[in-house]
């Protein structure tokens, strides 16, 4: 391992916290794969499906990827670019050990930091997409928010579906939070989702809003409600001035009301 190696491996112990099983696998379709590896990010998640390449200038760390739209395949997820070299460096040395590895990375770590990102999303029992981050380290991809029949919100996460030894069927997922560490992530998404879609339902009432208040009584993202407000006031004002003047006008008669040609 050259000297660049192990200050890269430096400064990630520094960083994270990793743990990484590997395992060797054999497959017709894939002669190039040469094996796969789990790696747990710190005290948050788990990473599935991760595969060793046989590539043209030697192994590379291939991460679980899925077909989009345009039928290309995307990353679920993927180490931040600093941080991939002691990611890929931490896979392949615990790969070359034996036939199954395990191996730990700074263990003294402490807990990992982490973010949520929401983009809002509607159609059939899908409500949104998140993204869990870990700053500059690693990135979490293609999370569902979804509703089921009553109306509950959970996370899941990216996938495949199989059928089992015992002939039924189940869904294998690529990544999943730490079980200690379940009820953090889960919770943070959901709340995040929660948060995004209140301020999404202001913006749809706001767009509302416009059709009948002003373009001019609308400043940045608060309504001028005050502004409506008030125009209600001097509308009702207007009413009780008017109210006003025809009792008195039946009170006290002008000329043309008696008949009296001017």
């Amino acid at each position: 391992m050259n000297e660049k190696n192990n200050t890269t491996l430096e400064q990630q112990k520094r960083k994270i916290k990793l743990e990484v099983m590997t395992k060797p696998a054999h497959s017709e379709r894939n002669p190039s794969l040469m094996g796969y590896a789990t790696v747990k990010i710190g005290d948050l998640m788990f990473i599935k499906n991760i595969q060793i390449v046989q590539g043209e200038h030697g192994p590379f760390v291939s991460m679980p990827s899925v077909k989009n739209k345009e039928g290309k395949f995307q990353q679920v997820c993927f180490p931040g670019k600093e941080f991939r070299p002691d990611f890929n460096y931490a896979v392949l040395s615990t790969f070359s050990k034996t036939e199954e590895a395990y191996q730990k990375f700074c263990p003294e770590a402490g807990r990992s930091n982490f973010e949520v990102k929401i983009t809002p999303y509607d159609k059939d029992n899908i409500k949104g997409f998140a993204q869990v981050r870990i700053p500059d380290v690693m990135y979490f991809n293609s999370i569902s928010i979804r509703e089921n029949v009553n109306g509950n919100l959970w996370a899941s996460m990216p996938g495949y579906s199989y059928t089992n030894a015992e002939g039924e069927k189940a869904y294998h997922s690529f990544f999943e939070p730490v079980q200690k560490s379940e009820s953090l992530v889960y919770g943070s998404m959901i709340n995040a989702y929660k948060e995004a879609a209140s301020k999404l339902t202001l913006i749809e009432f706001q767009q509302k809003l416009k059709e009948v208040i002003p373009e001019k009584e609308i400043v940045k993202d608060n309504v001028r409600i005050e502004e409506k407000e008030s125009k209600t006031v001097r509308e009702s004002q207007q009413e009780n001035e008017l109210e006003e003047m025809n009792m008195l006008s039946e009170k006290y008669p002008t000329r043309a009301d008696e008949g009296i040609e001017i």
